[in-house]
């Protein structure tokens, strides 16, 4: 999740909050009530704070080969393609055939999924 992700319209919310100057206090009411269900789901919003950090610090590291493995209905990468560096290999899922659409919490399962994961690693033999 490269870029974070845009479901429900959060960044969208959080960038207005951050350009009214509202963002630390209502970060301060969100905190308890969210951090004990989720500490992390704040993170994965498009522009928070780690992901801005992550950027700023040089995101993708250089001198590695990233395969990005992005499902068209993730359903939590919102868009799908914010999973994806621009110089990663990525494998779109489903692919071309006429497999089920993958969401975010089965792609561990899929079996599409697994191969491109073994394919993408040195010395797997796939």
């Amino acid at each position: 999740m490269w870029h974070g992700t845009e479901i429900a319209g959060l960044a969208a919310a959080e960038q207005i909050s951050r350009d009214l100057g509202t963002y630390d206090a209502v970060l301060a009411l969100e905190k308890p009530l969210v951090d004990p269900l989720c500490a992390g789901c704040r993170e994965i919003i498009a522009g928070s704070d780690l992901l801005r950090n992550l950027h700023s610090r040089g995101v993708p590291t250089a001198g590695i080969d990233y395969t990005d493995i992005v499902s068209r209905c993730d359903g939590l990468v919102v868009p799908p393609e914010n999973g994806a560096l621009p110089t990663s290999t990525v494998v779109t899922l489903p692919g071309p055939d006429p497999s089920p659409c993958v969401h975010h919490w089965a792609l561990p399962h899929d079996g599409s999924a697994r191969d491109a994961v073994l394919t993408a690693l040195p010395g797997s033999g796939m």
